[in-house]
């Protein structure tokens, strides 16, 4: 077991009132009790200073409240421990899409998608960054790649109905 999974293991297993707080966080988070869940968060991460897993929890807290300056800055807490980290990546590139920060959002979608060029939650996000900069062919070709990798995604190929 590594330092990471260690810290991660110790995190996901705080236990309040025979509860874990990882548990207990993601259904307040899912609720709307995202001050709770953020509380929850704060305390497992503050226990295990390296764990992954509460942070990334909490990123999605902020996200789900418009949060993205915190989102942003505990992605790149988990990106300084784990720079290629598939979730806290894919988060980021959400986290900068919400924010309007298209330049950098799609930079780092297109260095996601060199290692892994299949990545669909990735090419999801392209094609949605080619949308709001309002390069049609672009996104309709993404999503087209998407329906070939997915052919059930439900978000390409609403798309492409739309362009219908």
């Amino acid at each position: 077991m590594t330092f990471s999974e260690n810290s991660s293991t110790r995190a996901a297993t705080i236990i309040k009132d025979d509860i874990q707080l990882s548990d207990l966080s993601n259904p307040l988070g899912s609720v709307g009790n995202y001050n709770n869940a953020i509380k929850h968060y704060q305390k497992a991460i503050s226990s295990a200073k390296n764990a992954i897993e509460p942070k990334l929890g909490l990123s999605q807290v902020y996200m789900a409240k418009h949060a993205y300056g915190d989102a942003k800055k505990i992605l790149y807490e988990v990106l300084k421990l784990d720079l290629s980290n598939y979730y806290a990546n894919l988060y980021l590139t959400r986290v900068l899409r919400l924010n309007k920060e298209y330049s950098a959002g799609k930079n780092l979608v297109y260095r996601m998608l060199a290692l892994y060029p299949t990545g669909v939650p990735f090419l999801e996000e392209l094609a949605q960054y080619y949308e709001l900069q309002k390069e049609v062919e672009l996104a309709k070709s993404t999503y087209e790649d998407i329906i070939i990798l997915d052919p059930n995604n439900i978000l390409a190929k609403g798309y492409l109905r739309a362009l219908k």
